[in-house]
């Protein structure tokens, strides 16, 4: 213990409390007592931080790379497919993507039957897969 702790209890007391109340700084403590004192002038370096730019950069290339990942992946499945005669929705094969100007209940019916095609070309698929 230090000796300005040593004629002041309670503050002694209080630096203790502090210390025992976080067992990984009080390993990481011990750990840096040691390091000083094999080498007094060692002093830990520490990582800088990050700027805005550096983090936007960071933020932007992990989602480019979910977006190039999820189109070949599309592009895998598609020729998957393909190979293995598995009929596609034509907006998963390349078709028009464009939704026709519908009643509300029209397009709901439709995605309806979209999402009913899609389960059952990823069924089908998967059963071509598999064998």
């Amino acid at each position: 213990m230090p000796q300005k702790f040593g004629s002041n209890r309670p503050l002694a007391e209080q630096e203790v409390d502090k210390l025992l109340m976080d067992g990984e700084m009080l390993d990481l403590y011990i750990k840096y007592s040691q390091r000083k004192a094999e080498d007094p002038s060692w002093e830990p370096i520490m990582p800088r931080e990050e700027s805005p730019v550096q983090k936007v950069i960071g933020f932007v290339s992990q989602y480019a790379i979910y977006l190039v990942g999820g189109f070949l992946l599309k592009d895998v499945v598609v020729g998957i497919a393909k190979k293995n005669d598995v009929e596609l929705p034509s907006w998963l094969d390349g078709g028009n993507t464009v939704l026709p100007s519908e009643s509300v209940g029209d397009v709901a019916a439709s995605g309806a039957a979209a999402a009913d095609t899609l389960v059952s070309s990823v069924h089908h698929l998967g059963d071509h897969i598999m064998v």
